[in-house]
């Protein structure tokens, strides 16, 4: 059977300072505690249990005070270690002699004897003291190592998500440099699909090199008109397009692909009288994103706000402009109408 280890401190605590204190009382007296008969043998048993409990006493509010005070966060380091060590030493000295007075009257049937009960402190409180020091020690120790593991991990995280990053990039990289070939590959004579190509190309590398830093409205607004142009080229020519880009927004910074999700999602549920209008507008401090496409029917999909582009969008909004943003998707009777205003002063 383990021995419980919360018991260890304590334990050799009270026997260390027990001994001590008959080892060098007894020498006074010229009494061999070892040869003691059996009525003050069970004396010093008792003594002995008292002092145990004196022991788990303060060795709880050891781990009390040394929890305190490694968490409490303070600019006066040397006035807050004297307030703990102060704490320590008064809880020892109170308890010591609270244990000597309970021995002395009840136990042993004497006064209470000065001397002695100097002794007793001298030899107690350095023990206990150090053994508070121990204590501490070893919690911070191991708050130390929590806290270096914690650190590790996250660098292992942070790591990851790297490697994640430069994953993710392989591919479109892969696809763009693909493009490129199929582009060279195509015949000359073939316009159309040589346009197409190079279209996807151009989206392909706005998103690739522009997707982690601030943008100009004007570069985002330029990256939109050719999603808008290859989005239609698998649209009928009865549909009815109307975009409005406010010049005003041109020099503003903004974060990139935010409103490509919005467009997206216009263009695969368009129906109906197959209309689309977007506009860009510039008002005070603010972008103001609005879109709006006919629907023949409000569907399980189109009526919601829900998916995973539209979900991915509202975290990255959070993310990016955590209370300066708004994001309002609306389904009508026979339209689909959303808009984000962000505020970027």
């Amino acid at each position: 059977m383990k021995f419980p280890h919360k018991w260890l401190n304590p334990l050799l605590m009270a026997i260390f300072a027990s001994c001590s204190i008959w080892l060098i009382t007894d020498i006074a007296s010229e009494v061999k505690f070892w040869k003691l008969e059996w009525p003050y043998l069970l004396d010093r048993i008792e003594a002995f249990i008292l002092i145990m409990v004196c022991s788990l006493t303060l060795n709880w509010l050891y781990n009390h005070i040394a929890d305190y005070y490694i968490n409490k966060k303070t600019a006066n380091v040397q006035k807050n270690r004297y307030a703990e060590y102060g704490l320590v030493l008064l809880s020892i000295t109170l308890l010591i002699n609270i244990v000597y007075l309970l021995i002395a009257y009840y136990i042993n049937g004497t006064a209470y004897e000065w001397g002695e009960s100097g002794i007793i402190n001298a030899i107690c409180i350095p023990i206990m003291f150090l053994t508070y020091i121990v204590i501490k020690s070893r919690k911070v120790d191991r708050e130390y190592t929590k806290q270096n593991q914690l650190l590790e991990r996250v660098k292992m995280d942070q790591l990851e998500t790297e490697l994640k990053f430069l994953k993710s990039q392989f591919h479109p990289h892969f696809l763009f440099n693909a493009l490129n070939t199929v582009y060279v590959q195509v015949d000359k004579e073939n316009r159309s699909a040589r346009q197409t190509i190079e279209l996807l190309s151009d989206l392909l590398r706005y998103q690739l090199y522009n997707s982690s830093s601030e943008v100009t409205m004007g570069q985002e607004v330029e990256y939109l008109n050719n999603f808008i142009q290859f989005q239609k080229l698998r649209m009928s020519d009865r549909l009815k397009l109307t975009t409005t880009f406010d010049p005003q927004v041109s020099e503003l910074k903004v974060s990139p692909l935010l409103f490509q999700p919005l467009i997206e999602n216009a263009f695969k549920y368009v129906d109906g009288d197959y209309w689309i209008s977007i506009s860009i507008q510039k008002k005070q401090n603010s972008i103001h994103f609005k879109i709006e496409n006919s629907v023949l029917e409000l569907t399980t999909d189109n009526k919601t706000s829900k998916g995973i582009g539209i979900e991915n969008l509202r975290r990255r909004l959070d993310l990016l402009y955590p209370g300066r943003h708004m994001l309002s998707i609306v389904p009508k009777e026979n339209s689909f109408f959303a808009e984000l205003i962000l505020n970027i002063g």
